[in-house]
């Protein structure tokens, strides 16, 4: 391997952001190299579908969230007509929901589904969460 010629040890794996806290299942090649002649490993898991410790089991986006609700901290609101849109969007939905699309609700209105161990985002190429 072409690392190993530069002098480095590595190790590699595919894992999914469930296994560490995250609402989402999203996995991902890992590549972690080091040239200080240690030995190196991927992460282990912290969090798993089933544990007799609840603060270790999968999350779902209720749970991680739900303290935003009273204290979202700095946001920007919705105005009202994309809050009315958003309200149309049945939880676990999205844009295709609607009987009535206008070009920017394609890629911005999708609604989270509180007890689902995934996020949805609310534009290509941002996320966020807004509270109505």
């Amino acid at each position: 391997m072409a690392f190993n010629k530069l002098g480095y040890k590595t190790v590699y794996g595919i894992l999914d952001a469930v296994n560490y806290g995250v609402p989402q299942f999203r996995e991902r090649f890992v590549l972690i190299g080091s040239r200080d002649n240690e030995d190196i490993f991927l992460p282990i898991p912290t969090h798993f579908q089933m544990h007799q410790n609840p603060d270790y089991r999968w999350k779902t986006v209720g749970e991680v969230i739900k303290d935003l609700e009273n204290d979202p901290g700095e946001y920007t609101p919705l105005s009202g007509e994309r809050k009315k849109y958003l309200h149309m969007v049945p939880e676990g939905g999205n844009w295709r929901d609607l009987r009535y699309r206008k070009g920017w609700i394609e890629s911005v209105y999708s609604h989270i589904e509180y007890n689902s161990r995934f996020i949805v985002s609310f534009g290509k190429f941002f996320a966020e969460v807004y509270f109505l």
